[in-house]
């Protein structure tokens, strides 16, 4: 009987099954492959020189929100909801060539920072290679294949694309001073595979090019703001901080702060951000007409992933010592355990609050998801400068643990006040 219930659930489920499969495939590649590189990236360029190309990346990650402009939820949404490849030809053009103003505009955004700021005027050159992942952004249409559920496709190419970047960095990337290297290989095996899936979505789907009217390409930017303003404010803050902590700490700081990072940013989004997803077009397309099964899916999820952040963080925060020492040979500072469980703390709390943020998304309360973000992004701006500046490292962790802690108890206000309960 169990095997029926087994095979029922399946049946019922097998798209949401292999999308989801499908997606922790690429968050695996896109996490679990730089993971295993940090050894050999770390003693091969060295602790300054990795906290350099991470200073890089930092700001280009900035900028790719601009770029992305929420598509990866509002494209999703709107493809998840089309009916015929007229109207979805029309998103898929439309949001390309707003991506293709935005990057223009921010590649103008990175000449006008190396004007003011000498240090990335000193390194502008690699600031410009690294810009490659922002065209990578524009062309790859990961959030198309996403509302159409068709996952497999980018599951397959990433595989390629990320196993081919994994042994260029090993073979051609061998002393500090081919930083330069790693990032070309970093910012190219984005963009290639964008190129690839862009033309393929086109030939796949059958899309006709079509330059969209005025009004629908308002339509789509319109629908996408509210997201993009909530992305600008909180994504920015969490991509600017090693940005930050490069202006005002030593290289080597920098480096053991971006090591730490991206240790727990791998723990953050491997397997949440699959599962969401994932999860994501069947939850739009059910919210309507089965809300209540809605809201207790995501309680329930909500509590499990709970349990399992708690597990993974405590477990970090035990053996972080000898992963740092042993394995990627960074000197730490004195206050490193400080460090560490204060950034343990600010992801249980992210995952915490994370399910109930995807709900505005998925209910369509997009304004109330931006009011969040904006009030609390500027808890962590400030913060993040003052405390930077006055405290180093551990003055951008306490902003950090500040402005979770603001989202979670702006989250449960919004969520009584507007819409008279809590998930």
């Amino acid at each position: 009987m169990k095997s029926i219930a087994l095979k029922a659930i399946f049946t019922d489920h097998r798209t949401q099954i292999e999308n989801l499969l499908s997606l922790i495939v690429i968050q695996v590649l896109n996490t679990l492959i730089p993971f295993f590189l940090f050894p050999y990236l770390v003693k091969t360029l060295g602790q300054v020189q990795y906290g350099q190309a991470a200073f890089v990346v930092s700001l280009i990650n900035f900028l790719q929100i601009i770029v992305d402009f929420g598509f990866n939820y509002t494209g999703t949404r709107l493809v998840a909801l089309s009916k015929t490849t007229e109207e979805r030809s029309e998103i898929f053009y439309g949001i390309f060539i707003i991506k293709l103003v935005l990057y223009l505009i921010c590649i103008a955004i990175l000449a006008l920072t190396a004007l003011f700021i000498a240090k990335v005027k000193a390194m502008f050159g690699l600031f410009l290679i690294a810009s490659a992942l922002l065209l990578g952004n524009v062309v790859f249409p990961v959030w198309f294949f996403q509302g159409m559920e068709k996952m497999k496709i980018i599951s397959a190419v990433n595989f390629f694309i990320r196993i081919a970047s994994l042994i260029l960095i090993i073979v051609f990337v061998k002393s500090p001073q081919h930083t330069e290297r790693y990032i070309i290989i970093n910012s190219f095996s984005n963009l290639l595979p964008g190129l690839f899936c862009f033309f393929y979505c086109s030939y796949l789907f059958k899309l006709v090019f079509k330059v969209p009217s005025v009004n629908k390409i308002r339509m789509i930017f319109h629908d996408g703001k509210d997201l993009f303003l909530s992305n600008l404010i909180i994504g920015g803050y969490s991509s600017i901080r090693i940005f930050v902590v490069g202006l005002f700490t030593t290289s080597e700081l920098l480096g053991v702060y971006s090591i730490l990072e991206r240790i727990y940013f791998i723990i953050q989004t491997f397997p949440l951000v699959s599962f969401l997803q994932a999860t994501y077009p069947k939850l739009v397309k059910n919210i309507n007409t089965n809300r209540a099964r809605v809201i207790n899916f995501m309680r329930k999820a909500t509590y499990y992933f709970l349990l399992y952040f708690i597990v993974a963080v405590t477990v970090f925060i035990v053996v972080q010592k000898w992963i740092l020492n042993n394995l990627l040979n960074v000197k730490l500072p004195q206050n490193h355990l400080l460090l560490s469980v204060v950034l343990g703390v600010t992801l249980i709390l992210v995952n915490y609050n994370a399910f109930k943020l995807e709900f505005l998304l998925i209910s369509g309360n997009d304004k109330l998801y931006r009011i969040i973000h904006f009030f609390t992004g500027i808890v962590g701006a400030v913060s993040l400068l003052l405390f930077t500046y006055q405290w180093g490292i551990i003055g951008c962790a306490c902003s950090v643990l500040l402005t979770q802690i603001s989202i979670v108890i702006y989250t449960v206000y919004t969520y009584k006040k507007k819409l008279g309960f809590v998930l």
